[in-house]
């Protein structure tokens, strides 16, 4: 049960802020303090990859400023529609300090379509990341 809780967990949401921090400072404690050592061991090798994903975006989510942010992506580009990703902005702009768009595996069109979106939208607090190709968005 433990196991498949963990796995839904979305530590990349804003929301989960409190989780991830939870996760990074509690939860190896309490692994440590488990008297069946294999149990701990088991446990250690089971979330060693949470804790290292989790300590990842703690820092990715938030910046010496405290500014929290949500990313969108990297996403293959077969998976791309524009219309969900313009909702997605939206939604996570209530929700967060900055939203970040990762376009590294779009095709160019596709990119071009995001920064032509991300330029419509006037929002400073929209970023398009992962883009080689672009040139600063003139606000």
């Amino acid at each position: 049960m433990a196991r498949a809780n963990v796995d839904l967990l979305d530590l990349s949401d804003p929301s989960s802020v409190e989780l991830v921090d939870l996760i990074v400072e509690e939860l190896p404690g309490y692994v440590a303090r488990l008297h069946n050592a294999e149990q701990r061991e088991y446990l250690s090798r089971v979330f060693a990859d949470r804790y290292k994903y989790a300590r990842e975006q703690q820092n990715y989510n938030q910046d010496p400023l405290q500014d929290t942010y949500f990313t969108i992506g990297p996403n293959p580009a077969r998976y791309f529609r524009l219309d969900n990703l313009e909702r997605r902005i939206v939604s996570q702009l209530s929700k967060t300090d900055y939203v970040r768009i990762d376009v590294s595996e779009y095709t160019p069109e596709q990119r071009a379509l995001v920064r032509e979106y991300v330029k419509h939208l006037g929002n400073q607090r929209v970023l398009v990341v992962g883009d080689d190709d672009a040139r600063p968005i003139d606000w």
